[in-house]
């Protein structure tokens, strides 16, 4: 960084929806399909006021006297300020933590220099306001140089047409002004318009990074890639499932295992039979061809071309060995309705160069020439903006199998997604919870589980493979211990009733394991109402939440290069399983702490445990999240922040 900073701050965005995660997730899986819709409300830092509750008249806010309000839904109680103080520079780490929207973030008065994306830093520049993508994160510089005061931050909806609701609100806080709250609707800053064709793209075309010598893959960039992939995501519907409405990569949808892809992988490359890998055949699994089999006019209607009918469903895969460097088109195409839509794609396991973008069509005879091999940024994960394309490289480096999927969680379980399996011969043995997917069935109601500890460290392979030279080699002791749930439902209660009964969540989420010391938390999540005015983000009182401590988004969890953390998370919730993932961590040699649910790991289930540890090796702006079904979004996330006190650039 050319400049220092006196402070970091989290911003961490979310839109908010009444309906939890099972719910919206619900009307996924029905044929009518009912489609999830905008979320109700727009959070920073957890807080936001939903307009049902706060109302604009002439000007002036008016407080819904509803019983489903809080009567206090003031700026005060419902807007998380950033302090500031005059003639500082701060570092703003941007967390989009939501369900299904993009968003444009700007501060009144305030330039923004842009430093770093996804823990890659870049060459730093200069805008008004800044475009950010579900699962995206971006670190940047302010500088309180205007008079003291309060100044509005706020978002706005990018790349769909929810109008001007769904618009999130905070204030920077000049300290010692006691200015308060800023006027409402007054002093606003600007925002491009919602389907602005350049504000994104334009964005992207200035990230390039600082410095590649840091790069232990900077080589592949002069490498010519030994595997190329066109990937096309289009919606179609399933004969085979109700003519379920999906999305689908090259006209294959991904549907969820009961056992995790990697065991299946493991298990098939060690049986005595097995052909080499990659010629390995994985048994249930669909292989993702590596080109679309039909191509078309991919800015018009598929229907008109291929029909709207899936060719397959199935856990997918593409196969990969250690060492490939693999060039990735992502193409986007409309959906069945003619929309042309933004996918936020995130890649488990793997950084990737964004080496080239562009509207329409990819031509690899004249797109080719315009890569950009010099300093293209190094990010986890990309925007494809509405009619365009993106190639990303990446050397496959990290054996295991790797999730690649879209952010948004409602096209994810609508099967946009694969799972790439990278030399699985050169995995250790998976650990005995990783395949304990039968007394962790997601949201099985009628079967307790027996309770139990699992670790995710991997023991030794039955093969002369050694383990991976990265990987925790102990596993740690946990007692167990005999949870009940604080409500059981009555006789007759159904699934989606008993999701708002009163039920209780316990997980603990415990060290970070600093060089000389250790810093442990126990940390409480659990599913309970917004009755409480002091629980609810938003005003809104009539829904239930996922929370760990009580607090939306979660605790920040921070660590040094270097540190090993230690998360155990314990799961009280008597009918909802999850799992945690690490978004934006690598974990090189260490898939099974990775937690993707159905990839690396089954569900940790009702009354269950499982220890997760990895050393912190990514420095950067990452967060943890929920990794089944829609649960993370009820709450169940957080920042998490790695810094490296050894480099200069990271640190004021």
């Amino acid at each position: 960084l050319e400049e220092k900073y006196v402070e970091d701050h989290v911003v961490f965005l979310q839109d908010w929806y009444h309906k939890t995660g099972q719910e919206r997730r619900t009307g996924l899986d029905t044929n009518p399909f009912i489609w999830i819709g905008n979320g109700q409300t727009y959070l920073m830092n957890g807080k936001g006021r939903f307009g049902g509750c706060f109302n604009q008249s002439n000007g002036n806010p008016i407080i819904d006297e509803s019983d489903m309000c809080d009567d206090a839904c003031t700026a005060e109680n419902y807007m998380a300020p950033i302090d500031v103080v005059a003639n500082s520079t701060y570092r703003l780490r941007i967390i989009n933590a939501g369900e299904l929207v993009g968003v444009n973030f700007a501060i009144a008065g305030h330039k923004l220099t842009v430093v770093e994306a996804e823990g890659s830093l870049v060459e730093p520049f200069e805008v008004d306001n800044l475009d950010i993508m579900p699962a995206q994160r971006y670190s940047v510089l302010i500088t309180a140089n205007q008079d003291p005061g309060s100044y509005h931050i706020t978002t706005s909806v990018m790349y769909r047409n929810v109008g001007p609701h769904l618009i999130g609100n905070s204030y920077l806080n000049y300290i010692g002004s006691d200015a308060g709250p800023p006027k409402y609707g007054v002093g606003l800053p600007a925002h491009p318009v919602w389907n602005d064709p350049e504000s994104g793209p334009g964005l992207d075309a200035k990230l390039k990074s600082a410095d590649l010598s840091t790069n232990s893959d900077a080589d592949i960039l002069k490498e010519n890639p030994n595997r190329e992939l066109i990937i096309v995501g289009t919606q179609a519907r399933n004969p085979d499932r109700n003519n379920l409405l999906r999305w689908a990569l090259n006209n294959m949808t991904q549907e969820f295992p009961a056992e995790p892809v990697i065991v299946t992988a493991y298990d098939a490359v060690n049986a005595e039979s097995a052909l080499d890998w990659p010629e390995t055949v994985i048994p249930g699994t669909i292989t993702v061809p590596d080109k679309p089999p039909t191509t078309w006019n991919y800015t018009e209607k598929i229907q008109e071309y291929v029909g709207d009918k899936l060719e397959m469903g199935g856990p997918t895969i593409i196969k990969l060995t250690k060492g490939d460097v693999v060039d990735l088109v992502l193409q986007n195409a409309l959906a069945l309705n003619g929309v042309a839509e933004m996918h936020s794609w995130h890649l488990h396991g793997h950084s990737f160069y964004v080496i080239g973008e562009g509207y329409g069509i990819f031509d690899p005879e004249t797109d080719k020439k315009t890569f950009n091999l010099d300093n293209p940024v190094r990010r986890d994960t990309i925007a494809l903006w509405p009619k365009r394309w993106a190639v990303l490289r990446f050397k496959a480096d990290n054996p295991g199998v790797w999730a690649f999927h879209c952010t948004q969680n409602s096209h994810g379980v609508m099967g946009m997604g694969l799972n790439f399996v990278v030399s699985p011969d050169m995995l250790s043995l998976p650990p005995a919870g990783v395949r304990s997917c039968t007394a962790t069935a997601l949201n099985d109601l009628f079967q307790e589980p027996a309770l139990g500890t699992t670790s995710l460290l991997p023991t030794a392979s039955p093969k002369s493979t050694p383990a991976p030279s990265a990987a925790p080699t102990s596993t740690p002791a946990l007692t167990n211990t005999t949870f009940a749930p604080s409500a059981t439902p009555s006789a007759g209660h159904s699934l989606l009733s008993y999701m708002h009964y009163a039920m209780y969540v316990s997980a603990s989420i415990l060290a970070v394991f600093v060089v000389h010391f250790s810093i442990f938390w126990n940390l409480r999540p659990r599913r309970t109402p917004t009755s409480d005015p002091g629980l609810s983000p938003d005003c809104f009182l009539g829904r239930t939440m996922l929370l760990v401590e009580d607090s939306n988004p979660g605790p920040e969890i921070r660590a040094e290069v270097g540190d090993t953390v230690r998360i155990r998370l314990i799961n009280h919730h008597p009918s909802e399983a999850t799992s945690l993932h690490f978004h934006g961590l690598r974990q090189l040699n260490n898939v099974y702490n990775d937690g993707s649910s159905t990839a690396t790991q089954c569900p940790v289930g009702p009354m269950q445990t499982q220890v997760y540890e990895f050393k912190a090796m990514d420095a950067g702006t990452h967060y943890w999240h929920g990794h089944l079904s829609m649960n993370r979004n009820d709450g169940f996330q957080g920042p998490l922040v790695i810094t490296n006190l050894s480099d200069s650039n990271e640190v004021a």
